[in-house]
Formats: structure tokens, C-alpha cells, sequence
């Protein structure tokens, strides 16, 4: 005895409306496309993640200027890594990067 049960053929009224949502969904796909493809659109989100790089790029400036500056500065503390770093070049270094400190805030 076999359990097995035909297949049902689907009724044209299921075909009709499969066909119906998926000429939906490529007509949404197209105007997604056509959107996509949009000199105006194309420009508008370059401006956008140009911004973004350039916020991004400063902030993490910032946080490395930062923590180089505090790590400088906790040096000087140290008396034999004073006299090695206790030259003229060394603080000409340190006053440029709490130059560029304070013009990034």
C-alpha cells in the first residue's frame, strides 16, 4: 500500500495572483533601481558619506592626538626617560601636538 498522494494542480486564479505580486515586486525593484541610478541621488549620498568620512577621520584624530599627548605627559614624570626625552626637539614635538590638540577642539 503506497501513502503517496498526487500532487494538486495549482488553480489558475493561484497562478494568476503569483504572477500578479511578482510583476508588484518588479515594478517596486525597478523604481528602486531607476532611484539608484539617479545622477541626484548618486551625488546627495556621495555628499553624505564624504561628511561621514570627514567626522569619522576627525574623531579618531582626536582620540589618537589625545592619548598621545596624555602618554607624552606621563613620561616626563619618569626621571630616566625625562633626561632621554629632556632635549629641544623632543618638547618642539610636544608643544606642536598640544597645538594641534587644541585646534581639533
Amino acid at each position: 500500500m503506497s501513502t503517496d498522494t498526487p500532487l494538486k494542480k495549482p488553480h489558475t486564479s493561484d497562478l494568476e495572483k503569483e504572477l500578479k505580486a511578482l510583476d508588484k515586486q518588479l515594478q517596486v525593484l525597478n523604481e528602486r533601481m531607476r532611484k539608484a541610478n539617479s545622477v541626484r541621488y548618486r551625488f546627495f549620498m556621495a555628499v553624505i558619506q564624504g561628511f561621514g568620512v570627514a567626522l569619522g577621520g576627525t574623531i579618531v584624530a582626536y582620540i589618537i592626538i589625545t592619548i598621545l599627548v596624555e602618554t607624552l605627559r606621563q613620561i616626563n614624570y619618569i626621571p630616566i626617560i625625562n633626561m632621554i626625552f629632556d632635549s629641544e626637539y623632543f618638547s618642539i614635538f610636544v608643544d606642536r601636538l598640544l597645538h594641534l590638540q587644541t585646534e581639533l577642539q
